[in-house]
C-alpha cells in the first residue's frame, strides 16, 4: 500500500471513531480524496498502464486517448481500438504498453492474483 493509501486508511479509521457527524464527514471526504489521488497515479506513466481493481474506469480511457486510441468498457473487458488496426481486448490484470507507435496488450497469467502497485 502506498503512503497516501495508509494515510487514507487512518482518516477512515478516525472517521469511525469521531463523535460528531460533521467531523466524520470531513474525515471520510479527506480519505476519499486521498484514495482518488492514489488511484489516478495509475494513468501517470505514459508507457505502461496496469489494469487492476483500484483503477477508476475513466483512467484507461484517458490513457488511450493520449495515444490516439478509443477505449470502451464492456462485458469482455476494455476494448482498445484505432482506425486501421484490429481492436484489442484487455482484461483485469493485463498491462497496456505504448511502444511509441501502438498500444499492445500484455496478458497476465490467468489465475494470477491482481495486486495494485504500491
Amino acid at each position: 500500500m502506498s503512503d497516501l493509501g495508509e494515510v487514507a486508511f487512518e482518516y477512515e479509521y478516525e472517521a469511525m471513531r469521531a463523535l460528531s457527524r460533521r467531523k466524520s464527514r470531513r474525515l471520510r471526504a479527506m480519505a476519499a480524496s486521498l484514495r482518488d489521488i492514489v488511484d489516478n497515479r495509475a494513468g501517470a506513466d505514459p508507457t505502461t498502464l496496469l489494469l487492476h481493481p483500484d483503477v477508476p474506469p475513466d483512467v484507461p480511457g484517458r490513457w488511450c486517448r493520449q495515444h490516439g486510441y478509443t477505449a470502451g468498457l464492456g462485458a469482455d473487458g476494455l476494448t482498445v481500438r484505432r482506425d486501421g488496426e484490429p481492436p484489442a481486448v484487455a482484461r483485469l490484470g493485463d498491462t497496456l504498453r505504448w511502444d511509441g507507435r501502438r498500444i499492445h496488450v500484455e496478458p497476465r497469467a490467468r489465475g494470477e492474483h491482481v495486486e495494485p502497485p504500491a
